[in-house]
């Protein structure tokens, strides 16, 4: 995403799983868009911003680890806070597919074993 001039990316790492947590009802990460339904516009903000500069850091710091010559420039909440207010809609939405991506799981799981033996017992 672009903003202020440069380009900004966001990713949902292990480290900003655990600060986001704590900024969601409960410290539980699936409640994450309560915050977005409460009636606390100044609350809801800030925490975008933290969310904003969580992200970002993730990013960062996970570039920096695979290329250790790496500059990180994490965003600011500063920087979040001097958006308008449809970049700050924009990066709400870029930020809440990221965690969408960031939390789906693609593991295949086996049948349950309870399963195939009714089914096994069926073709006898």
């Amino acid at each position: 995403m672009l903003i202020h001039g440069r380009e900004v990316h966001f990713l949902l790492t292990v480290g900003a799983t655990k600060k986001i947590a704590r900024l969601c009802p409960d410290n539980d990460i699936q409640n994450i868009s309560l915050i977005f339904e409460a009636k606390d516009t100044d609350k809801m903000i800030d925490t975008l911003a933290a969310l904003a500069e969580t992200m970002s850091e993730g990013y960062e710091k996970q570039q920096k680890y695979i290329n250790p010559s790496y500059k990180p420039q994490p965003l600011t909440q500063e920087e979040v806070l001097s958006l308008t207010i449809n970049e700050l809609s924009d990066l709400q939405n870029e930020l809440m597919n990221e965690i969408g991506a960031g939390m789906a799981t693609d593991v295949d799981a086996e049948p349950e074993k309870t399963k195939l033996k009714k089914t096994d017992e069926a073709t006898e």
